[in-house]
């Protein structure tokens, strides 16, 4: 099969199980927004009654103002997420993962439902904003059709058929009372609603019904009107609970997708790659293991690594961090290697374990970007170069656009807030001010629908470089903030205090005082041209480093070239005089010989003689032949002789010239090499802080592993000015491209296009429009459910660059519509930390993709594949790591860490990382007493679990060192809780919330404030990923009944790192000893922090 065949049957594959993603509707008492579930006899019974939009008498007994426009949304059809569980187990049988992961990892609690209706505050139904999971359509078809294959064509057929039945509905709506024109929606046309979709979904209400249970929940309803958040510290801390970037918008489908962002996507790009138009990166996430390169955490790498290293590779765009502070080894080799591989287009992924400094690479990376692009905006000769006749983006502009995904909102807000406020900068740089009053209002807090000032200048914003963008409310308050609010509401004053410097685009235009793009050009090319010229001298000695090895090994050539002539010299000059000597005795065996000859002719016998005597003349011709042909060999020997002579003679003279040609090369090479360790020497100076390359370096050695090659103080404060005057020049360029008429009208559109109000313009190419945002701002942060709904329209490969974060928890699929949408991808995350959720039950999983995938669906599952795991197995960039006793290959790695102190970094480098971590420089890594609760510990709480692996003494134990804490009640701020188990989550705020009172008069804190912290930092370790806080206190619970949960949480250190890597300073651990203390990974634990008195009584059971 070909790779195209091959890589659009795995998305189809994946595809099949995507229809059986269920939707969560918000809990009733963890959502931010008030809510009220009905079931179908209390709606029979008091029909319109329960409906506030007509009975509003209800309004003030549900909490609303009736004196404020409400909205109301209502989530129809509910029905227990455990359903598609209990169907899944009838159908297919066997469960192939232990029931503890797929309790775990499988959220199968609270309610999905049907489809998701908002009403007005009148309660007229919006149908435009309808939207339907495909997750009770398909279960109609597992249950009720011949054929098990779904599609979206036949999913989109029954849309329209559903849509009828909805304009039929629409129609038969009573009136509004008080305006005729409005219909409203009552409790008969909800039960109307409901109904038509069982019909829709080709089911009967009893097929969603678990065994026992009884179908209650007709639909559940709330409100928009949110409570205020407390104005609390530890309030900012960003939860991975029910995320707005998990909404659906309305798209180009006859009926918006409740339940999956991807679907669509994953469709149109099987499409695409059947037509031949995919990119590179796509094609490459889906295809096989490449030929990989050396183990980068082998020595035999370093040659690879010195490649990459070498000073021509190295951007000229830095985040201005502290110039002091350089990028580990393998940030700055990721950093070098992405825009190396990733010239035109491709991926690479990067294995970031926490702490490691993912952020400083995404910085960097954006760094050289925008210095790319200016480098195209200094080869304008004015600012109208840069359009195009109709005011867009000159194409030579674009390219650079950057989209920060992760799987979750909260990372992406996080990395925004990373990029774009001040305490990123080094405090010599937090003077830089690029749209500075701009984004001070992008960001500023509001306080009753007012922006507030920034009093603390940490929390501050430096540049327009960053924005969240993921859901259509945060477009929406994007484009009020950017281009209308005015903070001032008048004419703001010239001059503003720092807290209170907030402007839009519009008016920051009006009195932009800042460089002309001329002035700011030119600041650039100088700055460029500063770094340049110092970098010049490092290629320089690096290229002279490289010719003094060569001259050295060419002169150690023709000094054993030499010592060969000089011998060959030697035996020649011997030759010679034994041919000489040869020589002169054979003249005189010649000459001897010659006189014999002559004392011959006379013995010549007369005529008679030699007639008569036939004997003598015989004997004396013998003799004469005899010494003519000794004569004749001695001569012979001698000719021989003497041309021999010859040969060696001529030979004798190459040698002797090419001896003197050699000494006079060794000498022109050995005035090089003095003359270049000259030029070395001087520029050496220039090299001071620098770490070079060398043979006598180790992967291991944490000095090699802790600073990058070529980087000092100076490179690190030059290339920040690159960044710097980039930023500048951006700015310049944009504020007087603002002044063409063209381009100002079509910069305007921008609000249209991000809160989906019609464009004023035929024929707007969205993706232009995107790629003017991209001017002001280079970076948009969104989740990858987002990505898909708000860049929809646009084009394969249309952006330049993307990316992700934290990928390791995510699911492959997920990032399909980003990377066809993308020319280049730098995928960030770790393996070794949570795993992704399961989106339906294993079995069920299995059956769908071994359907279409056969013997290979495991190489694709997507419950064991990551989407970093699958971005690790197609890079040839990489290491083998030993995980769990297998062998497994990871992206670049980045092993400096800067998060945790010990004993909690050496043992997530001991469990997860094969002892590879290595602590940055300068970092403190002593333990230290927390400073209320003391040493770290584990506390031991035996006794039998009450709920699965919950027991109250482990609640008790928590509020006991809540109230501790409480003595300190700032250090409460810092603390999290976490469980690998639902249960013991759930227990543990059950408990406090009984014994609220105890802890809100400890901590002085109100009910709403407490509510809060109960919400916010009690979860589950996966609900902790890539958080840290100084305190983590871990809740293991259990008991003997219950080794299976602690065998399925110790089988991978994946979740222990995660609860390890998210504690600064402290850990505390409440569990049964007994338990535990066998457990792979928990064992050294359980030693390191159990009580003597403790240890005691777990020896003795």
């Amino acid at each position: 099969m070909a790779p195209q065949q091959e890589a659009a049957q795995v998305l189809r594959a994946w595809n099949q199980v995507e229809f059986f993603r269920t939707y969560a509707v918000p809990d009733l008492q963890e959502s931010p927004v008030p809510s009220v579930a009905i079931k179908a006899g209390e709606l029979n019974e008091k029909q319109n009654f329960l409906l506030p939009w007509i009975a509003t008498q209800l309004k003030p007994r549900l909490g609303i103002d009736t004196y404020k426009k409400t909205t109301y949304t209502l989530y129809l059809g509910l029905f227990d997420r455990a359903v598609l569980s209990h169907i899944a187990e009838k159908k297919f049988g066997f469960n192939p993962r232990s029931d503890e992961e797929t309790a775990q990892r499988l959220d199968r609690e609270g309610w999905s439902c049907f489809a998701k209706l908002t009403l007005d505050e009148h309660g007229t139904p919006l149908f435009e904003t309808l939207s339907v999971s495909t997750l009770p359509w398909a279960i109609g078809q597992l249950l009720h059709q011949q054929s098990a294959e779904f599609s979206l064509t036949l999913f989109d057929a029954d849309n329209e058929k559903l849509k009828e039945a909805m304009s039929r509905i629409q129609f038969g709506l009573p009136p509004l009372r008080t305006s005729p024109g409005k219909k409203v929606l009552d409790s008969e046309a909800i039960h109307t609603l409901v109904e038509a979709l069982y019909q829709w979904a080709g089911l009967d209400p009893q097929d969603l019904v678990l065994p026992g249970a009884q179908s209650d929940y007709l639909f559940q309803m709330e409100f928009s009107q949110q409570p205020e958040v407390p104005d609390l510290q530890f309030s900012k801390r960003v939860f991975a609970g029910h995320s707005p970037d998990d909404e659906p918008e309305q798209d180009t489908a006859p009926l918006a997708i409740l339940n999956s962002a991807y679907l669509r996507d994953i469709e149109r790009a099987a499409r695409c790659i059947e037509r031949g138009t995919a990119g590179a990166g796509l094609m490459q996430f889906l295809g096989k293991a490449p030929e990989r390169y050396a183990d980068l955490y082998q020595d035999k790498a370093l040659s690879l690594i010195a490649a990459h290293f070498h000073p021509g590779c190295t951007p000229p765009g830095r985040w201005p961090s502290d110039i002091s502070e350089h990028l580990s080894f393998m940030q700055q080799f990721t950093v070098n290697a992405t825009f190396k591989s990733l010239a035109e287009e491709g991926l690479i992924s990067v294995n970031s374990p926490p702490g490691t400094g993912s952020a400083a690479v995404v910085q960097n990376v954006v760094a050289q970007n925008v210095v790319a692009r200016a480098k195209v905006l200094a080869g304008f000769d004015d600012v109208a170069e840069g359009l195009t006749k109709e005011g867009f983006l000159n194409p030579v502009l674009t390219g650079f656009e950057m989209v920060l995904a992760s799987a979750h909102y909260h990372t992406a807000e996080q990395l925004t807030r990373e990029l774009s406020g001040v305490t990123s900068l080094a405090k010599c740089y937090r003077d830089l001010a690029c749209f500075r009053p701009v984004a001070h209002q992008m960001n500023a807090p509001r306080h009753r629908n007012r922006l507030q000032p920034v009093e603390n200048p940490d929390e501050r914003v430096w540049s327009t470089i960053a924005a969240v963008l993921g859901t259509k409310q945060k477009r929406e308050d994007f484009c009020d903030r950017a281009f209308q609010e005015n903070f001032w509401k008048k004419e703001p004053p010239a001059e503003r205090d720092p807290a209170s410097d907030h402007l839009n685009l519009w008016q920051y235009k009006q009195r932009y005082t800042g460089l002309s793009f001329k002035t700011a050009k030119q600041q650039f090319q100088n700055a460029l041209a500063g770094y340049e010229a110092l970098n010049s001298s490092f290629i320089q000695y690096e290229e002279l480093q490289q010719v003094q090895e060569e001259n050295r090994q060419l002169q150690a050539s023709l000094k054993a070239q030499l010592s060969g002539l000089k011998q060959t010299e030697t035996t020649l000059r011997v030759s010679l005089a034994a041919h000489e000597e040869n020589k002169v005795s054979l003249k005189r065996e010649i000459e001897t010989g010659q006189t014999q000859l002559e004392a011959i002719y006379p013995q010549q016998p007369g005529f008679f003689a030699r007639l008569f005597n036939l004997d003598s003349n015989q004997q004396y011709q013998q003799r004469l032949q005899q010494q003519l042909d000794q004569l004749a060999e001695l001569q012979r020997q001698l000719d021989d002789e003497t041309q021999t002579a010859e040969i060696h003679q001529h030979e004798q003279d190459v040698n002797l010239h090419h001896q003197v040609a050699i000494e006079r090369e060794y000498e022109a090479i050995n005035a090089d090499l003095v003359e270049n360790q000259q030029v070395l020497i001087q520029i050496k100076e220039q090299l001071k802080e620098c770490k070079l390359p060398g043979d006598d370096l180790r992967m291991t050695d944490p000095q090699v592993q802790q600073q990058a090659f070529w980087h000092n103080r100076k490179t690190n404060q030059l290339r920040s000015e690159v960044f710097i005057t980039a930023m500048t020049l951006h700015e310049a360029w944009l504020m007087e491209a603002l002044d063409n008429r063209q381009f100002a009208a079509q910069f305007r559109e921008l609000e249209n296009l991000l809160t989906g109000a019609p464009v004023t313009q035929k024929n707007l190419n969205p993706l232009a429009l995107w790629q003017m945002l991209f001017m002001l701002t280079p970076v948009i942060s969104l989740s990858l459910p987002a990505f898909s709904r708000m860049f929809a329209a646009l084009p394969e490969q249309s952006l330049g660059w993307l990316m992700i974060q934290q990928a390791g928890e995510a699911e492959p699929q997920a990032a399909i519509g980003a990377l066809m949408r993308t020319k280049r991808t730098l995928v960030i995350g770790d393996p070794l930390q949570s795993e992704p959720p399961l989106i339906a039950p294993p079995q069920l999983i299995q059956a769908q993709l071994s359907g279409d995938l056969g013997g290979q669906w495991q190489t694709w599952d997507p419950a064991s594949w990551s989407l970093q795991k699958i971005a690790d197995r197609v890079n040839p960039y990489g290491c083998t790591l030993n995980v769990a006793g297998q062998p497994q290959w990871i992206g670049i790695p980045l092993w400096v860490h800067r998060g945790c102190a010990e004993p909690m970094f050496s043992l997530a480098s001991q469990f997860a990382y094969h002892d590879r971590l290595i602590p940055g420089q300068g970092e403190n890594m002593t333990v230290r007493p927390h400073p209320v609760l003391g040493e770290n510990r584990w506390i031991h709480t035996p006794g039998r679990c009450t709920d699965k692996q919950y027991k109250e003494s482990v609640g008790a134990e928590t509020l006991t060192l809540l109230r501790q804490a409480a003595a300190q009640p700032e250090t409460v701020e810092g603390i999290y809780i976490m469980s690998p188990f639902k249960a013991i989550v759930s227990g543990v705020r059950s408990y406090l919330a009984e014994n609220s009172d105890t802890l809100r008069e400890a901590l002085g804190w109100d009910q709403h404030t407490l509510d809060y912290f109960l919400r916010r930092h009690i979860g589950t370790i996966s609900d902790f990923q890539g958080q840290s806080n100084e305190t983590v206190i871990l809740l293991l619970g259990c008991d003997i009944e219950k080794r299976n949960s602690a065998e399925w949480f110790t089988a991978h250190p994946n979740l222990i790192n995660v609860a390890l890597t998210c504690a600064r300073h402290h850990l505390f651990v409440i569990g049964d000893a007994t338990i535990w203390q066998d457990k792979p990974y928990v064992e050294s634990l359980c030693q390191m922090l159990l009580k003597e008195e403790d240890s005691k009584a777990v020896a003795e059971v």
